[in-house]
């Protein structure tokens, strides 16, 4: 019996067009796995500032316009061949996004960088390039709604329902395919793997309907729906282009939303790949129930343009409960809740799944109902619905590029995240009373502006006083501290002013939620390490290249160089360059020097696309865990590097200690190990290690290094972090190839297309501490470390200070362990050792700021025993005895019978006072006047111990 084919009336309902829409669905999970790898793809090879950003996601909108645009006009000529459009250009996408892999992946890269000048590729070349990547694919993506939509009005259905439903699982499954791509697919397949995966779904797709399309055939009345809607009131002459126009403005307001929003979390909730992937599925949600919403509203309401004015009047209210929500602690509180009723509280994303999808829900519901409305209103004109519904489509997307343009570049470094909302707010109210005074028939008019009107002004009212990222970033420091904040177009930046007893007055950099760095001795020795040590292991140190500005320390550092006479210093962020003058004591103004020269733009394409090469290159990117920044720690990153160094160059790479797992540190150092041949570890503090690579061997000169170390400048810089000499500085290396092989030992890589380090979920969002006291146990012989003979008697100060520094090192460990006993003995032994160590004198809180600060508050507060006791007890530990004897004098003669001031004059006679005689007895009054002190059975010990007969 030979298979009769179906007219899609017949087939219309229930199945053919749920199969379709589920087809959709499919379609929109492999559509954002697509756009999430093909965007980092051409961050790698376009560069990650945020013009290159722009450029591409203009690009891709632009590509999804003009795709509408285009099925719109063959939609409406040949209706009948729309499932078959559909399916090719489903085909089309699958099939570029398996062709992507070489093109995107691995070649494009090598086009920028054989297209690129000094400073980085122009903007025409990258728009160009994207293109070239970007607008065959986006094209067949933009026309799928389109040709869909004027389907299944053919098939019988409904424009409001039956668009609506389209587009609701199709952004249903672009929330999955969000969350899909940064929390299983990206981090199990790699991107590559991941685009292969969302090919074959669209290839998957195009077969499904290309099927399905055989089994219907034409249709046999394309233009007569199974059940006409309710017929409409007589719409006004200009009630589609203004209904147009009011999606158009709803796209800027809609994508304007997502960029502040990602900005909001950015400082909230951090700025890992999982907080902006939470964000975007429940955004995407929340648009996907509005469209379900409103579907069937849609066709059975007369005046459909009413609803549209009040679901854009509902937008300006959801952006100003947006506000409030993020700025009151609701998003949090109540994500929390929510995440625990649906079965996600134990899921370390699940609160800002949930907070998110909360906060942004009126907003983004009011954006998924105005759809099934614009489609209602294209259908008046069913013979040109596809053509209507692609332009109203094209506008929306036009619309978007617009408002991610002027929310991202424009609206929030003048008006910040706060006065961004109140414009895009402003936009909506004005575009939901134009769309009430255009569309409305004149006797409703009148109500629906009012209720607008009354609708947006609630909005303005949620909003009223609020800043969730100011205050988010800034609420916990004191108003004074803060001596900048600003929003720029890469990120939120302020400089703080703290001050506390161990660490003294310093200011730090923060941005969004991660503190980058600060001018403490801690940062101060390590920072100034990134800049001075491959200067002085490089072969000829002429031509450098400084990764990511931050305080501007690292910089000043190899600028301290006389033999440097080219700096180029490249740096993403705008707002990081306003803030360095804020820094200028640790920078010494570092961009006035002549030799400098600043890039504000991605390091690695600077790298990339330069032809120059460089005597060395140093870095200090922000964590890996922070989006995107893994691109500056993988192995491919790093052989572009060894590419970029002269003969005899050297790289140098900072790895942080304090914020990722043991196993994701082996992963980046194993990604250093497998691209340079000779490396060599650094510890100058507990908790940074810093790596320098080279295709030759890194050995130093004692007299070499001894030249290079001469410069007062250089002496200064490191003199102030007790490095000055060669062999302290040397002590630092703690490690070489052998034992950083150890400590890799299995890992796998960290690559561009396996970024494993930015995808750390298995790891824990806030992992314990990597266990790093073995690491020191076996540091490489002198003579490996040196290139030849050293002077007389430098191996031994060479294994004296590495004695020192492995008793400081131990000691952060114990103290990070909560064995403060064990830290402060072993702490006070180091600076025993070398008591004319600066760092050593800080670390121990008894440097002479650190006692001039202890002795003013004595000043300020004569009567305070404590203050005297602890006073006492730092000169005694930075081994002024006189003066430690007298404050302690000075603390019992306030009071005579305080035992802690009493155990610790005691201890200090017994010990470094040298007076057990006088000490005896002080120990013995704290018996008598305090006999329950917990110290008390150990003093009797001791006591009895002095009474005890010699020999």
């Amino acid at each position: 019996m030979g298979r009769r084919k179906t007219s899609q009336r017949q087939l219309a309902a229930p199945g053919l067009r749920l199969a379709v829409a589920l087809l959709f669905a499919a379609s929109g999970i492999a559509a954002l796995v697509d756009q999430v790898v093909w965007t980092r793809w051409m961050a790698l090879a376009l560069g990650a500032s945020s013009y290159a950003t722009v450029v591409v996601l203009a690009t891709f909108m632009a590509g999804l316009g003009v795709g509408s645009l285009i099925a719109g006009w063959i939609g409406d000529r040949r209706p009948e061949r729309d499932l078959l459009l559909f399916a090719a250009a489903e085909a089309l996408v699958g099939l570029w996004s398996l062709l992507s892999i070489p093109l995107v992946g691995r070649w494009l890269p090598g086009w920028a960088a054989a297209l690129a000048g000094a400073g980085g590729l122009p903007g025409g070349l990258r728009g160009l390039l994207a293109a070239a990547c970007l607008l065959l694919p986006t094209l067949a993506m933009g026309a799928t709604l389109p040709l869909l939509a004027r389907w299944a009005v053919d098939a019988g259905g409904l424009p409001g329902s039956d668009v609506g439903r389209l587009y609701t699982l199709n952004t249903l499954g672009a929330a999955a395919g969000a969350l899909l791509a940064a929390f299983l697919l990206i981090d199990a397949l790699g991107l590559s793997g991941s685009v292969a995966l969302a090919g074959a779904i669209d290839l998957a797709v195009a077969a499904g309907a290309l099927l399905l399309a055989r089994r219907v055939g034409p249709a046999i009345s394309p233009h007569a729906p199974a059940a006409p809607p309710v017929a409409l009131e007589p719409l006004p002459r200009l009630a589609f282009p203004l209904t147009a126009l009011a999606f158009c403005i709803s796209g800027i307001v809609g994508l304007g939303l997502e960029v502040v929003a990602h900005r909001i979390l950015a400082v909230l909730a951090g700025s890992s790949a999982y907080a902006f992937a939470t964000m975007l599925a429940a955004f995407l949600v929340g648009i996907a129930l509005g469209s379900a919403a409103t579907g069937r509203l849609a066709d059975r309401t007369p005046i459909p343009g009413r609803w549209v004015a009040v679901c854009l009047a509902a937008l300006s209210l959801g952006l100003g409960l947006a506000r409030r929500s993020f700025d009151s602690g609701f998003y949090r509180s109540a994500g929390r809740e929510l995440a625990r009723l649906v079965g996600l509280g134990s899921w370390a994303w699940g609160g800002e799944l949930a907070g998110s999808f909360l906060a942004l829900l009126p907003a983004s519901l009011a954006l998924g109902c105005v759809v099934p409305l614009v489609a209602r209103i294209a259908a008046a004109r069913q013979e040109r619905l596809a053509r209507r519904f692609a332009l109203a489509y094209a506008l929306n997307t036009l619309g978007a590029v617009a408002g991610a343009l002027i929310a991202g570049l424009w609206a929030i470094p003048r008006l910040g995240s706060a006065g961004t909302l109140t414009l895009l707010a402003a936009l909506a109210a004005l575009a939901a009373l134009a769309a009430a005074f255009a569309t409305v028939p004149a006797p409703w008019r009148r109500n629906t502006v009012l209720g607008v009107a009354a609708v947006c002004a609630l909005g303005l009212a949620a909003s009223w006083r609020t800043d969730p990222v100011r205050h988010g970033l800034l609420g916990r420091f004191a108003p004074e501290q803060v001596l900048t904040f600003a929003e720029g177009p890469v990120q939120t930046i302020a400089v703080i002013e703290e001050d506390n007893p161990q660490q003294l007055g310093f200011r730090r950099l923060v941005t969004n939620q991660t503190s980058l760095t600060g001018t403490h001795l801690y940062a101060r020795r390590y920072m100034r390490l990134l800049g001075h040590l491959p200067v002085l292991y490089a072969r000829t140190p002429r031509r450098a290249l400084v990764i990511c500005l931050g305080t501007g320390m690292t910089a000043a550092a190899v600028a301290s160089h006389p033999e440097v006479e080219r700096i180029d210093i490249a740096e993403i962020s705008p707002g990081v360059v306003d803030a360095l003058p804020l820094f200028a004591e640790v920078n010494h103004d570092v961009l006035a020097d002549r030799r400098t020269r600043l890039w504000v733009e991605d390091g690695r394409h600077l790298m990339l696309s330069g032809r120059q090469r460089w005597d060395l290159i140093t870095l200090e990117p922000p964590p890996p865990r922070d989006s995107g920044v893994v691109a500056l720690y993988t192995r491919d990153f790093y052989r572009l590097g060894l590419d970029r160094l002269t003969p005899g160059g050297v790289f140098a790479q900072w790895i942080p200690l304090h914020s990722q797992s043991g196993e994701e540190v082996a992963m980046l150092i194993r990604a250093f190990l497998d691209a340079f041949d000779h490396v060599l570890g650094f510890l100058p503090v507990e908790r940074e290690l810093l790596l320098l690579g080279s295709a030759t061997p890194l050995t130093v000169d004692p007299e070499v290094i001894d030249q290079r170390l001469a410069p007062p400048a250089v002496q200064a810089s490191l003199g102030e972090v007790g490095l000055a000499d060669s062999a302290s500085l040397l002590a630092t290396a703690w490690l070489d190839r052998t034992s950083l092989e150890a400590i890799a030992g299995q890992a796998p890589t960290v690559t561009d297309d396996r970024p494993r380090v930015e995808y750390f979920a298995r790891y824990g969002r806030r992992p314990p501490l990597p266990d790093v006291d073995g690491w020191i146990d076996r540091p490489p012989a002198p003579e490996s470390l040196l290139a030849a003979t050293p002077p007389a008697g430098w191996t031994g100060r060479l294994e004296t200070a590495r004695q020192t520094l492995g008793q400081m090192l131990h000691g952060a460990w114990a103290a990070e362990k909560g064995e403060r006993a064990r830290a402060e003995a072993l702490l006070l032994a180091a600076l025993d050792r070398r008591p004319a160590d600066p760092y050593l004198q800080w670390m121990a809180g008894v440097s002479d700021a650190h006692l001039e600060r202890l002795r003013a508050r004595t000043e300020r507060q004569p009567k305070n025993v404590a203050a005297w006791r602890l006073y006492a007890l730092r000169l005694g530990d930075r081994g002024r005895l006189a003066a430690a004897f007298e404050a302690y004098k000075t603390a019992l003669e306030i009071n005579p019978n305080d035992p802690e001031t009493l155990l610790g004059f005691g201890n200090f006679l017994m010990g470094r006072g040298r007076r057990p005689d006088l000490g005896t007895r002080v120990l013995r009054h704290l018996l008598e006047v305090a006999p329950g002190h917990p110290a008390a059975p150990a003093i009797r010990r001791l006591l009895d111990q002095q009474m005890a007969p010699k020999g």
